[in-house]
């Protein structure tokens, strides 16, 4: 049962992936950190809902 939750997990975090490539446009991230990920992440989203 374990697997089967990961690998789930794991799909979701690969469609959420395809979705910011798609539309956000995202070629590479500024830095390599999780908190700026984070933020460009959702800057990008910000404005993508904004437009």
């Amino acid at each position: 049962m374990d697997i089967t939750n990961f690998y789930e997990k794991r799909w979701l975090i690969e469609l959420f992936f395809k979705w910011l490539k798609q539309h956000l446009k995202i070629k590479k991230f500024w830095r390599t950190t999780e908190n700026a990920v984070r933020i460009q992440i959702s800057v990008d989203i910000i404005t993508y809902c904004l437009v």
